[in-house]
């Protein structure tokens, strides 16, 4: 099985852009959590 390089950049690219987008919703919902409470 042959994976090209570009394909694993891509992949490892839109997985640390999804991580990041994971942490500022985390952020956002722990900004939030003291008003919803």
């Amino acid at each position: 099985m042959k994976i090209s390089y570009r394909t694993l950049a891509k992949q490892h690219y839109s997985f640390a852009l999804f991580k990041k987008k994971q942490k500022i919703n985390f952020q956002k919902l722990y900004y939030k959590l003291p008003i919803l409470l």
